[in-house]
């Protein structure tokens, strides 16, 4: 079972191992239906990282955010879908996207990534 949010979240400073991170996740066992599993690892008042850990086919459909976006590549390869194009993203590859950019992540193998979230304030500033 993983520590309860207010545990994991709390204190000044943390240190992550984002490879034993994702190595946990796959240890839990069954992927979600989207073939990936996820943990949060800081959630703030405006900011959140979350590792994601894919199963070869795994995919998240498209969604959007609002604030800018970062996906880091930690490890394997993934393709991110907006409207503009598509991305591969290696590993220690980032992609940065600005606020309301809808897309969508697929990896054709295992993969990890890193997803940062900054929502904007009210007035659409960050």
């Amino acid at each position: 079972m993983r520590r309860p949010p207010r545990e994991r979240f709390a204190g000044a400073e943390h240190v992550f191992d984002l490879a034993a991170a994702a190595e946990e996740l796959r240890r839990e066992g069954r992927a979600a239906p989207g073939g990936h599993r996820q943990v949060t690892l800081w959630h703030g008042d405006r900011s959140s990282i979350v590792l994601f850990d894919f199963d070869a086919g795994g995919a998240l459909p498209g969604h959007q955010a609002d604030g800018v976006v970062t996906i880091q590549t930690i490890a394997g390869e993934v393709e991110v879908t907006t409207s503009s194009g598509s991305q591969r993203l290696a590993e220690g590859q980032l992609l940065l996207l600005i606020r309301g950019v809808r897309h969508d992540v697929s990896a054709a193998g295992a993969s990890t990534i890193l997803v940062t979230v900054h929502l904007a304030d009210d007035e659409g500033r960050d």
